[in-house]
């Protein structure tokens, strides 16, 4: 009976291509991946005369793979199937799905095509620029520096709109990127959704309409806000961004790494077709351990703690937040909480960033002044997060720590 009733588990979760109502335990999940991976010729051939056979010489190297070895994609398409690789190709397509299904849950249920890259957010980024020929981009600045070194390594020419400082937090000027992109015709414009307070996440829904009344793409940094319903839900009702990119470590709990590309548009498939040769598959192995294991319950409880942590955060701190930023808030610079970020690193609390004005960054082939600020002469602060996972002791920590200095 059993075996059985995990049978029935097993075909659920295959046909219906969503995250399952009960989570997988360890030993489910263990033996489903081993179901799987049988069906990759690694595993069951005769004989392999090709230079490229799946072979894996570690025995513990093979165990982190669960025996997955073939990767996904095919002769430079993610999207192909992979003769040789069954299994994979099953496990890659059911990842997306619950993937898909993930972002639904959290806002964005509108989401057409996903998929999932063995990079990170910045170089996913530089990717998809590559893939779509963007190469003239009007880039809205956000103090991170991942994101421009991508635009710097793909694009040819970059121009970048500051955020101005408005009331207690940072914002992006409109009616300047409505001149900028009357003024001469951009390939793309970059804007972001998730960021460090005091900086507003951009307004998709006006930009997105200047964008398509300009004929320019509109890809969306939202390396973090897979956690926030009020970011995805903004997503969901702009009809004309091309893309949005997203930080699997950040958004799901997975070591760093890979990053997913998402729209409600055809475009992921025209994106995925220029990657050249076949990409890892562990990116999918570790997501689709965590979103079986989570469960929707499990993913939901997560997005709902998080918002507790939040308001737990903002109260201890008295912490000053920014409309429609639901996961950064920040302190105001003074001369006491200058150093909080070095102390509280050197008593084991990381995260707390100290932004202020001096800094000069070459980014983009653009000096960015007061770099960390957003923009010259900016707000500085001390910023903190609640973020994916965090843990009301967390907060209990930090407040014990700060009461030391």
């Amino acid at each position: 009976e059993r075996k059985n009733c995990f049978d029935r588990k097993v075909n659920s979760l295959f046909s219906s291509q969503q995250l399952p109502k009960d989570a997988f335990t360890d030993i489910e999940t263990r033996l489903v991946l081993n179901q799987v991976a049988l069906q990759d010729y690694n595993n069951f051939q005769i004989a392999g005369v090709g230079e490229r056979e799946g072979r894996v010489l570690n025995n513990i190297v093979k165990e982190t793979s669960f025996g997955f070895a073939h990767g996904i994609g095919r002769s430079g398409n993610l999207f192909d199937e992979q003769p040789k690789a069954p299994g994979s190709n099953q496990l890659h397509k059911l990842t997306l799905n619950l993937v898909k299904d993930a972002l639904a849950i959290s806002g964005f249920k509108t989401v057409k095509q996903v998929a999932v890259l063995p990079m990170a957010t910045g170089m996913t980024m530089s990717f998809v620029l590559q893939a779509l020929n963007l190469k003239k981009v009007l880039w809205l600045r956000c103090d991170q520096k991942s994101v421009p070194k991508g635009i710097e390594l793909a694009a040819s020419y970059v121009k970048v709109v500051d955020c101005v400082q408005n009331g207690q937090m940072m914002s992006i000027d409109i009616s300047e990127v409505e001149n900028e992109l009357k003024a001469q015709q951009f390939d793309c414009l970059i804007s972001t959704s998730s960021c460090f307070a005091p900086r507003e996440p951009d307004q998709l829904k006006v930009l997105s309409k200047l964008c398509k009344q300009n004929k320019c793409k509109h890809i969306v940094n939202n390396a973090y806000g897979v956690q926030s319903r009020l970011i995805m839900e903004e997503i969901n009702v702009c009809d004309d961004v091309t893309c949005v990119i997203s930080s699997l470590d950040k958004n799901f709990l997975v070591p760093v790494g890979g990053a997913i590309i998402y729209s409600k548009h055809q475009v992921v498939e025209q994106i995925v077709a220029k990657y050249p040769g076949r990409a890892s598959i562990g990116d999918i192995v570790r997501l689709f351990i965590t979103l079986i294991q989570l469960g929707r319950k499990g993913f939901v409880d997560l997005l709902e703690k998080r918002y507790k942590v939040f308001d737990k955060l903002k109260r201890e701190l008295n912490a000053l937040t920014i409309p429609r930023n639901e996961i950064s808030m920040y302190l105001p610079l003074s001369e006491k909480n200058q150093l909080w970020g070095q102390k509280l690193f050197h008593m084991g609390i990381s995260g707390a960033r100290v932004d202020k004005v001096g800094q000069l960054q070459n980014l983009c082939g653009v000096e960015l002044k007061d770099f960390g600020v957003h923009g010259a002469g900016g707000i500085q602060g001390v910023i903190f997060a609640a973020g994916l996972g965090m843990e009301e002791h967390e907060v209990d920590e930090l407040v014990k720590a700060l009461k030391t200095m």
